[in-house]
């Protein structure tokens, strides 16, 4: 688990000019959340036989031992278990045993070999170097504090009060030091215009007494020129100023003294959301519901239905449970009755009437697996993963029957009901059900959303769909149920659920917490506020001034205080999030519905806001500002000199120099100190053990591989900047923290993360394999790929490996693969555009794949999640798992590929067990490609194609594809030099009349393609992207 990510800021010293200090340093004192980390331990030794022994007591208290091949295994297999992030080791591998400390993060693990060394990593991720590590072992608090001298760093143990005191106290001496810059450069300012001021009382008297003087004064000359420099260190001071501020905008320090000087204060801003508190559960909290004073878990593996009483949020207390024989996976209460989702086993029905002693009184054995569960009136709505929507009868609970069902195109995941319709999360994106008459369910639309559709949430005329890692937050405008329209996303990453209430949407986003999202104005919803569980957070129930967290196996049920956001009605137009009134009253359970994941808590304000304030002070210091320079600069009218006594002028400049001498030594002074104190924490940064290295080398923030790249999985904020520009690749850092870690994605064998060539600094991706087999099979694709390079291939730069682990270095794709595009495409208002770039990615695929056909490869898998896009908008075929070389093209039918993009000739040869033609294969995929990426639809929404395969290879004929096509009025007649002439060649159902890939490319609409053009067409694909993106300080 990421520190940074973990340790967000939890003082933000924003306050209002008119606040009473008094109420505010009460209110901050118990608003204080002190960052907190796991922390367990274990013995580490070495066997005969070289293997590492790891003995630890699990969660249970009983003893567990596990042996490791070699200490980088030990490492991954550490780094999977979210419970613990610190462990404690007694290291006997050597003669003479040692303590050493090891933090986990989801991909990595991190060695130190002193206490002190990782406390400083703790303390560097918080803004007052305070924070908690709970001892799972003895289930102790240990509140630790960084003392920080002039030569030398110390931590101490401190209790809670202890802990907040000090918080309370950093905070006020951070603002007091910010008071005293203000103060500091006010008397400067001061200064300077007391000096300007006697100098116009000075030409004043020298026009009252009017003498001329032959030989003028020297001494004068040098006072006019100290006044001179004095008037014009006033504007130098404030402009370096301003200029320090606009640097650093995210950080606080430069923010305070913003505020000061433009006399509006700042309020200490509530941490928020905040933890009240958790039960444990005893298996893994999937999903929640909240009825009265009672929380209902559907606890997976060993828990099945836990009810929890809530009544104290500060300690919930579990009164009753029910062992259900399947897994729950999702629950809904109605009046007396719990109806939990319980996966193979269908709809379970649970009399809670008694929450001590709950009941089954029946169950609906539903035909596929049970993945979530709504009531509305007398019936409960399943979705039943491969069986679409199931409608059973439950207005007699002791004998549910089903009443009516619709087959939706994929996996059903999560549902929800308004009114007479049912929206249903089906991975390939939404599916509005009208149930109005329960025994003829029929769709009335659809909308494909870029990802994959894991939850849903209703709310007025929009549906906040759960979309992964691709779509995020995609909000959906369903108040024309026939043809819903997206209306606004979010780019929230590993989306798995949504709750939805007033003009917050609650994220759940797997791997990063739970997001709450401004969604006031859907078009441009913008990130608020998040709140990190221990582990995975599956699902989320809103009720009252509280979220409630199932927190999968190691976090059981998580309790978050969100009052502060229900009772928030201020709002800024300035900063990038707008806050709108919302109410107070409790919130009804009913309006929840999604699954979630963990969370961090992530300061609201971000660069924007800073600035605001900026361009705020710039025009209420304008007029101060060119008075001074005009006064400074203008030519002046020659003054007559004075003969008068010359010690006044003789005491002016030496009280001048002995002002300009302690200036001088004031600055040099704070110069060198800040000096030694940036140099001195940098090498803190920077400083290794050496005597303890372990191969590959580990350093803080990345792994050196090969001697040839370092692999980012934290990325600092000024390194995301760079990879920014020199990619384009996005990388979002939340506001308030320093680094993040960070995932391209993950590839069939492994992670694919972020890598830097220490040669030449240039950022790449890396992909990531592990175990004996994947690396076999990773090592036959990489040298398919290898041999395919050419135009429009996505080549492989190094492969190198590192015991049972291989690393794969190629370019880092900055606009990401197809379906990203696709999603951009989708954004854009101007289809002419749309079909422009098209064009070009349509030049770049045929032209790949004539690279690799020329050499007699066959992909057999184009798809767009299978061509990736660089900065410049060049599109490259990656991904060579189901490629084939043959001499004379002909291809097994069984070989791998997604069947979704299969052509007529393919279909018939795996019913007939024979070959096919790889090459007129490709094309077809290429073809069903295009098709998809314009018109926004997946392929058996395209062709109406059945969802099973088995159907699909009987029904899905050259006729058949024939008769779809004709559908399509673009496909009909298209004019030679248009690109639907191509798509239509592309997809001749028959492979003799089919277009090759060389064919294609000399079609009329690829004339006259200029990289100049295609930097242009991309670059406002890019905006379209953006559009609804996080905005973050290194875009702009």
């Amino acid at each position: 688990m990421s520190i940074q990510n973990t340790f967000s800021s939890f003082v933000n010293l924003f306050a209002h000019h008119n606040a009473d200090r008094a109420v505010a340093d009460n209110n901050a004192s118990q608003q204080q959340e002190i960052p907190r980390e796991t922390l367990s331990r274990a013995i580490l030794d070495k066997q005969p036989d070289g293997a590492l022994r790891w003995r630890v007591l699990n969660r249970f208290g009983s003893p567990e031992c596990r042996t490791f091949k070699s200490e980088e295994c030990l490492d991954h297999y550490l780094s999977q278990n979210g419970r613990v992030d610190i462990w404690e080791i007694e290291d006997q591998r050597c003669s003479l045993s040692k303590t050493i400390y090891k933090w986990c993060d989801p991909d990595e693990t991190f060695t130190y070999t002193s206490k002190d060394e990782l406390y400083r990593e703790l303390a560097s991720a918080t803004d007052h170097r305070v924070f908690c590590i709970h001892d799972l072992n003895t289930r102790e608090e240990r509140y630790i504090r960084q003392q920080k001298g002039w030569l030398h760093t110390d931590f101490e143990e401190v209790a809670l009060e202890k802990a907040l005191e000090t918080l309370l106290f950093r905070e006020k001496t951070l603002e007091q030091r910010c008071q005293t810059t203000a103060l500091g450069l006010a008397a400067l300012a001061t200064l300077a215009g007391m000096i300007g001021i006697g100098r116009t009382v000075k030409r004043g008297w020298q026009e009252l007494t009017t003498t001329v003087s032959l030989s003028p004064n020297p001494l004068a000359k040098i006072t006019q020129t100290l006044d001179k420099t004095a008037t014009f260190v006033f504007p130098a001071l404030v402009a370096y100023g301003m200029h320090s501020l606009s640097k650093s905008p995210g950080s606080l320090f430069p923010a305070a003294q913003l505020a000061i000087l433009t006399e509006r204060g700042f309020a200490a801003a509530q941490s928020c959301p905040q933890f009240a508190g958790w039960y444990n559960t005893p298996g893994a909290a999937r999903d929640v519901a909240i009825s009265g004073n009672y929380a209902y878990v559907a606890d997976a593996n060993t828990g099945g239905l836990q009810i929890i009483d809530v009544s104290n949020v500060t300690n919930p207390v579990r009164v009753g449970w029910y062992d259900t024989p399947g897994e729950a996976r999702g629950v809904a209460v109605s009046g007396s009755y719990a109806y939990v989702a319980d996966g193979n086993s269908g709809l379970q029905i649970i009399d809670v009437s008694n929450v001590t002693n709950p009941v089954r009184v029946d169950w609906y054995d539903t035909p596929g697996y049970a993945e979530e569960v709504v009531v509305s009136g007398s019936y409960a709505y399943v979705a039943d993963a491969g069986f679409g929507l199931q409608i059973i009868d439950v207005s007699n609970a002791t004998n549910p029957i089903r009443v009516g069902w619709y087959n939706t195109p994929d996996y059903a995941r999560g549902v929800a009901v308004s009114g007479s319709y049912a929206y249903v999360a089906d991975v390939e994106g939404l599916q509005i059900i009208d149930v109005s008459n329960i025994t003829n369910l029929v769709r009335v639309g659809w909308y494909n959303t870029p990802g994959q559709a894991f939850g849903v949430a209703v709310s007025g005329n929009y549906a906040y769909v759960a979309d992964d890692n691709v779509g995020g937050l995609q909000i959906i405008d369903v108040s024309n149920v026939a043809n819903p329209v997206r209306a606004g996303w979010y780019n929230t990453p590993w989306t798995w659920g949504v709750a939805v209430s007033g003009s917050y949407a609650y994220v759940a986003c797997a791997g990063f917490g739970l997001q709450i999202v401004d969604v006031s104005n859907v078009a441009n919803p913008v990130p608020v506020n998040g709140y990190d569980t221990p582990d995975r957070a599956r699902d989320v129930a809103l009720f009252g001034n509280h979220a409630y967290v199932a927190d999968d196996d190691g976090g059981g049920l998580q309790i978050i205080d969100i009052s502060c956001l229900l009772n928030s009605s201020t709002t800024s137009s300035s900063a990038t999030r707008t806050t709108t009134n919302t109410s107070s009253t409790s919130l009804p359970s009913s309006s929840t519905q999604a699954g979630v994941s963990q969370s961090r808590t992530i300061s609201s304000w971000t660069s924007s806001s800073v600035r605001s304030y900026t361009n705020t002070f710039t025009s209420q210091s304008s007029t101060v500002f060119s008075n001074t320079l005009v006064q400074t600069f203008s030519p002046t009218t020659t003054q007559p000199l004075s003969t008068g006594n010359a010690s006044d002028d003789q005491r002016s400049v030496w009280i001048g120099l002995g002002l300009g001498i302690a200036g001088v030594v004031c600055l040099g002074a704070t110069g060198t100190t800040l000096f030694y104190l940036l140099r001195k924490e940098k090498a803190a940064d920077s400083s290794t053990d050496e005597s303890f290295e372990l191969e590959p080398t580990i350093g803080k923030a990345h792994k050196i591989i090969g001697k040839q790249y370092y692999q980012l999985s934290h990325i600092r904020r000024k390194e995301a900047e760079e990879i920014y520009r020199q990619t384009g690749y996005l990388i979002t850092i939340p506001e308030g923290q320093k680094k993040v870690h960070h995932k391209v994605g993950s590839g069939h064998f492994g992670a694919i993360k972020v890598a830097q060539r220490i040669k030449d600094s240039q950022y790449v991706a890396s992909k990531k394999v592990k175990g004996e087999e994947n690396v076999r099979e990773s090592e036959l694709e990489a040298n398919m790929q290898k041999e395919a390079a050419g135009e429009n291939v996505l080549p492989i730069y190094n492969t190198i490996s590192l015991e049972e682990t291989l690393y794969h270095f190629m370019p880092l794709a900055g606009l990401g693969d197809g379906s990203a595009i696709q999603g951009g495409l989708s954004a854009l208002d101007n289809p002419k555009l749309a079909v422009e770039i098209l064009k070009f990615i349509a030049k770049d695929l045929l032209t790949g794949l004539r690279t690799i056909h020329q050499k007699g490869i066959y992909h057999l898998d184009i798809k767009p999640n299978n061509m990736v896009f660089t900065k410049d908008g060049t599109g490259y075929i990656t991904d060579f798992g189901c490629a084939k070389k043959a001499e004379d093209k002909q291809v097994p039918s069984d070989s791998q590929g997604d069947n979704h993009y299969f052509s007529p000739e393919r279909l018939q040869a795996y019913k007939d067990k024979n070959t096919f033609d790889g090459e007129k294969t490709d094309i077809w995929s290429a073809g069903m490609m295009l098709l998809q990426m314009i018109k926004g639809k997946e392929p058996l929404q395209l062709f109406e194609m059945p969802r099973d395969f088995s159907h699909r290879v009987y029904t899905c004929t050259k006729e058949y594809f024939l008769e779809k096509l004709d559908l399509y009025e673009e496909l009909r007649k298209p004019d030679e030099w248009d690109l639907w002439w191509v798509i239509k060649g592309l997809l001749d159902p028959n492979p003799k009349t089919r277009l090759s890939a060389d064919e294609a490319l000399q079609a009329s609409c690829f004339k006259g393609l200029s990289d100049t053009t295609k930097q242009h067409v991309f670059e406002d694909l890019s905006t379209a992207q953006r559009e609804y993106n996080i905005k973050t300080e290194y875009v702009s």
